[in-house]
């Protein structure tokens, strides 16, 4: 069989992309022939049009129709944005015009919002497309009972996020780190992104440097604008020696931040949020997790 996976893979590393490449990594450990079609966009740029952009979009448009007849089945994370969808429409059409089957697996759950604000004609290309897929896949049972995926779409499957092997922590090793702490070890990782609430935690943490709390605020994610950078650095200064920023990290240097840390902190309130990896990941490795009741995170984490 070959398989085509179609979405962003990294750089940039986010949920998406890096749940993208497990996959291709999988199907070619089992000698299935995979051809990838990245849409992978600059974070500063996600949501915003330029001519490159459209440029690139075309090429990989062309390169997918091209490719057509070598393809047996589609795996699409599709964009879920009004432009995202439009970007990515052509490439389905593809498939149902040459009677290639396509699973759509969505990675947040900005959608039932992007089909609720669209106009007839958008709403009825959406509708298309998702009815016409083998399969839509959503991350959690509270985004399947959304009235798009109740009413409008019959063809949904719950598929949770995952985590990799390497960043489960034996809990006597965790027990241990615990126990010989000096100080309280908190850990943000994520994007640095506003609506991931990155400017709140640092405003947080300078309230409780203010109250003479004896803490280390890791920082590990890239900015996603100059202006968030200016903004956190700003923040960073008034905290000086109580936060640490490691930049982006992955492999072992994260597993370590996860092994090392006590609490992991995600306020975040990010339109496009499905299940976050992080939080799944800091679970894995034994941390008390602090985030938000948004999107899919209250079907893994419950208040106490």
């Amino acid at each position: 069989m070959k398989v085509a996976i179609f979405g962003p893979f990294p750089p940039p590393v986010f949920g998406e992309s890096l749940s993208n490449k497990v996959l291709e990594n999988y199907l070619k450990e089992r000698e299935v022939k995979v051809q990838i079609f990245d849409s992978s966009s600059d974070l500063s740029n996600i949501g915003k049009l330029n001519l490159y952009k459209i440029f690139s979009n075309i090429k990989l448009i062309y390169k997918f129709y091209k490719k057509r007849k070598e393809i047996d089945v589609l795996y699409s994370t599709m964009s879920q944005s009004k432009l995202g969808f439009i970007k990515c429409y052509p490439i389905y059409k593809i498939c149902q015009m040459n009677n290639i089957p396509y699973i759509i697996h969505l990675k947040g759950n900005l959608l039932p919002k992007t089909f609720s604000e669209s106009n007839f004609l958008l709403k009825r290309l959406i509708l298309d497309v998702l009815n016409n897929s083998k399969g839509v896949i959503v991350l959690t049972r509270s985004i399947k009972e959304q009235d798009l995926y109740q009413t409008l779409v019959s063809n949904v499957y719950i598929v949770n996020n995952f985590v990799e092997e390497p960043f489960f922590v034996d809990i006597r090793k965790k027990l241990k780190i615990i126990k010989n702490r000096n100080k309280l070890k908190i850990l943000y990782l994520s994007n640095l992104i506003r609506s991931k609430g990155i400017i709140d935690l640092l405003k947080a943490a300078i309230i409780l440097k203010k109250r003479n709390v004896n803490f280390e605020l890791n920082i590990a994610g890239l900015y996603s604008s100059k202006e968030e950078e200016q903004e956190c650095e700003k923040l960073m200064n008034q905290l000086g020696e109580s936060v640490k920023y490691h930049g982006f990290v992955n492999g072992s240097e994260k597993k370590r931040l996860l092994e090392e840390n006590h609490v992991f902190i995600l306020p975040t309130y990010y339109p496009q949020e499905g299940q976050p990896i992080s939080i799944l990941e800091s679970m894995a490795s034994g941390n008390i997790v602090v985030t938000t009741r948004h999107s899919g995170i209250p079907d893994v984490i419950k208040e106490g």
